[in-house]
């Protein structure tokens, strides 16, 4: 009877790649490895953020409850300022009972941000 031929271990495969096919392995482990400090180097921090627009577009104030006076908005409006260095912010009021909160929560949200990073304030006076 014929013996079946033995498959190499890991140690032998590993012993018959080339010196060539090893340093192309180490060239492309330290460029994975270069790639976070080269792109801290040579792209600005500030062309980083996700948003590339005036702070003060950023910001989105819904009173359709009617809970705010002109005064208050603008006192809001200030308070928020601060807060778009993270991302767009929104403050929304509402008295309808179209659907819950969390639901007219995320609408709101991704009708003014997407997917992008920002923060929603809500007031729902009906749920």
């Amino acid at each position: 009877m014929a013996k079946k031929k033995k498959k190499p271990g890991l140690v032998e495969r590993l012993a018959a790649v080339s010196d060539r096919t090893w340093m192309l392995i180490c060239i492309a482990a330290i460029l994975v490895l270069l790639t976070p400090i080269a792109w801290d180097i040579l792209i600005p921090e500030n062309s980083r953020t996700s948003y590339n627009t005036d702070p003060k577009d950023l910001i989105v104030i819904h009173d359709d409850a009617d809970l705010l006076t002109v005064e208050e908005e603008s006192e809001l409006y200030s308070h928020m300022l601060p807060i778009t260095q993270y991302g767009g912010v929104a403050f929304y009021t509402s008295r309808s009972s179209v659907s819950s909160a969390e639901s007219y929560a995320k609408k709101c949200y991704r009708a003014n941000f997407g997917t992008k990073s920002g923060t929603l304030f809500l007031i729902d006076m009906y749920n």
